[in-house]
């Protein structure tokens, strides 16, 4: 009785944790990309290569100023200055590597809904990405990167396009990552996303099940503080899907890995140096490919 006891009491504080993560989510949607400074003096930096016009306001929203130039700067001059970003731009990045990318010289809480960059007007209802590598490298090596305690990072897309995620946070300083609702995922889409975030505690939820080519490759390589992993419940793999995924994490406990078929490099390297990993998951596949438990551990 005990035991079932402590497992109600679990799951009731784990529905509330959804819940109330639920809750924020929904409190940013209809809030524009934002960067609040931490300290006084502090500039906002957006590299822009591909010469889309941005809109950016350091007044709550209710002047806009917009530019195109090659480099942005924007200056936050007071610590609470909030710099809101928005724009009517199909993707801020390209397959070939072109991306904007967006950091800061001082800490700034970053969060509100990234979509404000794909639609001004409309972004609180958005879910679709139109355009390959959207958001390719946006905060891309960003050291001053600064998870806010109740205010979340809302990237809402439901249909996603190839590497649309592609390297977004890489080496960046995020501390939490931001809820990923899509069930129907594209190949690369959250390849590199988070690898070598060295603040990044544990994995969001990743509830696809049906996967694409170099889906999560390498999504938290070099996550050295992460410790809880994702539950990984898809049954139809694809071609390096799990490759590298974690490795050089310190999860402690592998997610549980149900597919019985496995396709060419699915598992490569996917626990590689994780030191901290003492018990290996089960493996009831019957059907294996090329490569597809090489360097699992």
């Amino acid at each position: 009785r005990d035991k079932n006891m402590k497992k109600l009491f679990t799951l009731f504080f784990v529905l509330m944790a959804i819940a109330t993560g639920a809750k924020a989510q929904d409190d940013m949607a209809g809030t524009p990309l934002n960067f609040e400074a931490i300290e006084d003096e502090t500039e906002v930096t957006i590299t822009n290569p591909l010469g889309l016009t941005l809109e950016y306001s350091v007044e709550g929203g209710s002047t806009w100023t917009s530019e195109n130039s090659s480099t942005i700067t924007i200056s936050a001059p007071t610590a609470e200055t909030k710099v809101c970003l928005r724009g009517d731009n199909e993707a801020y990045g390209k397959p070939s590597g072109e991306s904007t990318t967006i950091t800061f010289d001082k800490d700034c809480y970053v969060y509100g809904n990234v979509m404000s960059l794909i639609s001004s007007t409309d972004f609180a209802t958005l879910t679709t990405l139109t355009s390959s590598s959207t958001f390719r490298n946006l905060f891309w090596k960003n050291e001053h990167f600064v998870s806010h305690n109740n205010k979340e990072l809302v990237l809402p897309a439901t249909t996603l396009t190839n590497g649309c995620y592609y390297s977004m946070f890489h080496q960046s300083t995020i501390s939490r990552a931001p809820e990923l609702p899509a069930t129907v995922i594209t190949s690369s889409c959250y390849s590199h996303m988070f690898s070598y975030c060295k603040n990044l505690t544990a994995a969001p939820e990743l509830p696809a099940l049906v996967l694409e080519d170099e889906c999560y490759y390498a999504m938290f390589e070099g996550c050295t503080s992460l410790t809880q992993a994702s539950a990984l419940p898809a049954m139809e793999l694809a071609w390096e899907c799990y490759d590298n995924m974690y490795r050089e994490t310190a999860i402690t406990e592998a997610p549980a890995l149900p597919a019985t078929t496995l396709v060419y490099s699915c598992y490569y390297g996917m626990f590689w140096d994780c030191a901290s990993l003492v018990t290996a998951p089960v493996l009831p596949a019957t059907t294996l490919a090329k490569d597809c438990y090489e360097y699992m551990f």
